[in-house]
């Protein structure tokens, strides 16, 4: 059983979800401050296919949910996919926990976390990304990306500050902006 602990904003208000594909089978969870255009994003599964693949593999019981972190740090539209298990079997949408697995939108394409068996290390799983659409590809390297950065420090943490909306937070403060209705969130992992 994988480990999954950290899903951005799951369940917190302004959360939107959609189906994907005509059967209603795959759902997009996404915050209604993102850019996301869902309606762009129909039949997005039934597009180009691209598959990427990063060295890192994982043991059945090692967590990988920290790679989620890093995604929502470099990237606006990470949003949250779910497949039910007749999109996985079919092999329409095989993400790497079918019900809670990062993604990458932009525009009329989608990529997502996935895994497999690894060829060489019996009882480990390589870490890679599907995209779909014509940005699936970037977007699939995006998250492998990440998955690389996450793999040279598992147990990094991103640094995290807050300040309520309405006030000026200092010049010198980085990181990925993320907006909310109460407060802005900067994100930054801090890169050696």
């Amino acid at each position: 059983m994988f480990l999954c602990g950290f899903v951005p904003m799951l369940g917190q208000p302004g959360e939107q979800n959609a189906t994907i594909d005509p059967e209603g089978l795959v759902t997009l969870h996404y915050d209604t401050d993102q850019p996301v255009d869902i309606n762009a994003l129909q039949g997005v599964l039934d597009r180009d296919k691209s598959e990427r693949w990063a060295d890192a593999t994982v043991g059945d019981e090692e967590p990988f949910d920290r790679i989620w972190l890093h995604l929502s740090a470099t990237h606006d539209g990470t949003v949250r996919i779910q497949a039910d298990k007749q999109a996985v079997t079919s092999g329409l949408c095989i993400p790497a926990i079918a019900v809670r697995s990062p993604g990458l939108v932009k525009d009329d394409s989608l990529a997502y976390f996935t895994f497999r068996r690894a060829e060489d290390t019996p009882g480990r799983w390589q870490l890679g990304a599907i995209g779909h659409g014509p940005a699936g590809e970037v977007l699939a390297g995006s998250i492998v990306e990440q998955i690389i950065a996450w793999a040279h420090d598992r147990t990094a943490d991103p640094h995290l500050t807050a300040y309520p909306t309405g006030t000026t937070p200092p010049k010198d403060v980085t990181g990925k902006l993320i907006s909310k209705p109460e407060v802005r969130l900067y994100l930054a992992y801090n890169r050696t």
